[in-house]
């Protein structure tokens, strides 16, 4: 395994260190549950990343990165095999929204679906391949939503109290850090000297999105509500790429 993966995996762990310090824990809290989190981001990240380290992982000669992602679907079924004492539904693999959070769930689906259609509209949408749509359909839009939002998330709210409160919405220091770590998935990276890479751009867009999803996964109940966001997020700009194209 890459050792450059698995630094930039715990840089940005360490990044933040000083939250977990901070964040108001919840008053029987075990420092498993913390240590679960850092081994399985880190695994996932690594397992996502090797296809670009190791030629012989590349099994297709497809575009994007659809063995990293089988892996990372592979660790999560590894997860949910593995003997404990949690079940599908604390990590929302449920799909059954809360009574109260149902019209939530739709007008938020017609929401985001508005605002990006306008985005797409208005930068002419993105590269459209066939390729594209399909793994925008079926892979990160799901297996970052069950690591991220269902896996990492459920871990965290075990250590930290959901003390904030937007609208009718409850939530934790999990939905922060998830948030910041989804943002530094997509915009940190280290060189081949070890040197920072930072696009700022694409930590605070995409590090938003995972703040609105961590929400959403809260206010619903379920990983569907937050599935069907990133589904919507990812694939509406490629099918506009490809209308306009």
């Amino acid at each position: 395994m890459n050792i450059q993966m698995i630094l930039e995996a715990l840089f940005m762990i360490a990044l933040l260190s000083p939250i977990f310090f901070l964040g108001k824990k919840t008053p029987n809290w075990k420092p498993k549950y913390l240590l679960f989190f850092v081994l399985y981001f880190v695994l996932d990240y690594c397992m996502t990343s090797l296809p670009f380290t190791f030629e012989s992982l590349q099994i297709s000669s497809l575009e994007m990165n659809w063995e990293g992602k089988i892996l990372s679907y592979l660790g999560v079924l590894v997860f949910l095999i593995l003997p404990k004492e949690k079940k599908l539904q604390d990590i929302g693999l449920n799909f059954r929204v809360e009574e109260d959070a149902k019209k939530y769930f739709r007008n938020n689906l017609l929401i985001t679906s508005g605002i990006v259609i306008i985005y797409g509209i208005l930068i002419g949408g993105y590269s459209y391949s066939f390729e594209n749509a399909l793994f925008q359909l079926t892979m990160p839009s799901i297996v970052e939503e069950i690591v991220y939002r269902g896996i990492l998330l459920m871990l965290l709210n075990e250590v930290f109290q959901k003390n904030f409160k937007i609208g009718k919405t409850q939530f934790g220091m999990g939905v922060i850090i998830t948030s910041i770590l989804f943002g530094l998935l997509h915009g940190l990276s280290l060189g081949e000297s070890f040197e920072i890479q930072m696009n700022w751009f694409s930590f605070l867009l995409t590090g938003a999105i995972g703040f609105y999803l961590g929400l959403s996964r809260e206010r619903s109940g379920s990983l569907l509500l937050p599935i069907l966001l990133h589904i919507i997020i990812n694939l509406i700009p490629v099918i506009i790429g490809g209308i306009m194209q």
